[in-house]
């Protein structure tokens, strides 16, 4: 995998570097290296700035290799060697080149996740959001596998499109799209509850000599990550998981629940950041358990932690703590929360302690 990083701080880029060249099959382009300082000057009257930008990306995409962008969101302290960080955004979006935007700063708050994930459905149609924790200390076991597990999301999507060409013909939209790509044409439903809040990720045209697969691979992709992931619906994180079967995460986490669960397993893109489940499957395991998964004959002697005491109660993954909830401990999403977000909610106390920024 090669990172272009677009950076201005040389200590970063030194310490994003060294965890590249100790992570396997990693290696991390600088802007001096990659001749990107040099694109700005280059630029001439010859038409618009932004048509020059996108020509001369899409020429060092190629020369350079270039599978994925790292870029910083401020990029204040450039002297006049880089464009603007939106500019970038722009220009890749048009080339299908995947973005992953991170932000150096303080301890993340409960605000910062809010505006956190605000932003993610605002911009999230050019670029993934690194959260400021993959950003700290030690890059090489934090940035370094999520940039590689991200790459390799958009990468098998890209690789599901040019073995099927065809589904880019189907007349159904992004969901009936991503469902057919998924091997589920079922959860087109489930997925329509995620396009109202979307239409930005799929407006955007391509530059000359862009492929629909790294196209469309890339707008599906941001959209499966920034919202459908992001936002557990269909497919559940395993704190949402753990929700769903009214299991606290400690307790889901046994090795003995995850051996029955198993099964459930979301694999598709993106999963090596997981894992994830399919909210579908673990609803017929608990059918078969007659309603509760602690019925299940491999978990007989285990004490087992339900989130609500009441066995067939509904649990929550609170998308601002990110930590299962109670029923009557979840408020009414405000409306950047998508409809098809079924196991998405927010704690009341945090609406409360927030008020109109969350309704915002």
């Amino acid at each position: 995998m090669r990172i272009l990083h677009i950076e201005d701080e040389p200590d970063f880029i030194a310490r994003v570097q060294a965890a590249g060249n100790a992570h396997e099959g990693v290696e991390v382009l600088t802007g001096e290296k990659s001749g990107l300082q040099d694109v700005k000057a280059s630029f001439d009257d010859s038409g618009p700035i932004e048509e020059q930008l996108i020509k001369k990306l899409q020429t060092l995409v190629a020369r350079e290799r270039v599978d994925l962008v790292l870029l910083d969101t401020d990029l204040s302290r450039q002297r006049g060697s880089f464009s603007t960080q939106t500019e970038y955004r722009q220009a890749f979006q048009e080339l299908g080149v995947p973005v992953c935007r991170y932000n150096k700063g303080h301890k993340p708050t409960g605000l910062m996740e809010l505006e956190f994930l605000k932003r993610v459905t605002k911009e999230g149609d050019n670029a993934i959001f690194i959260p400021r924790d993959y950003v700290g200390p030690n890059l090489e076991a934090t940035l370094m596998p999520q940039l590689e597990g991200i790459w390799h999301g958009f990468k098998k999507l890209r690789e599901l499109i040019e073995t099927q060409p065809e589904v880019l013909e189907i007349d159904s939209g992004p969901a009936g799209i991503l469902a057919h790509l998924l091997g589920r044409t079922g959860l087109q439903a489930d997925l329509l509850g995620y396009t109202s809040q979307s239409s930005n990720f799929f407006t955007g045209g391509s530059a000359a000599g862009v492929s629909k697969s790294v196209q469309f691979g890339a707008q599906l992709g941001y959209w499966l990550y920034n919202f459908v992931l992001a936002f557990p619906g269909p497919i559940l994180n395993p704190i949402a998981a753990a929700a769903f079967v009214n299991l606290t995460t400690a307790s889901f986490d046994l090795p003995a629940v995850q051996a029955l669960v198993a099964r459930c397993r979301y694999s598709g893109p993106f999963d090596l950041l997981g894992p994830y489940y399919w909210k579908d499957d673990l609803a017929a395991l608990i059918d078969e358990l007659g309603g509760d998964i602690t019925r299940a004959s491999t978990l007989e002697g285990y004490a087992l932690e339900r989130v609500d005491p009441e066995a067939h109660a509904v649990a929550y993954y609170c998308v601002l703590t990110r930590k299962p909830i109670r029923q009557d401990e979840a408020a009414v999403n405000p409306d950047w929360v998508p409809p098809g977000a079924s196991l998405s909610r927010i704690l009341e106390s945090d609406l409360d302690e927030l008020g109109p920024m969350l309704r915002g």
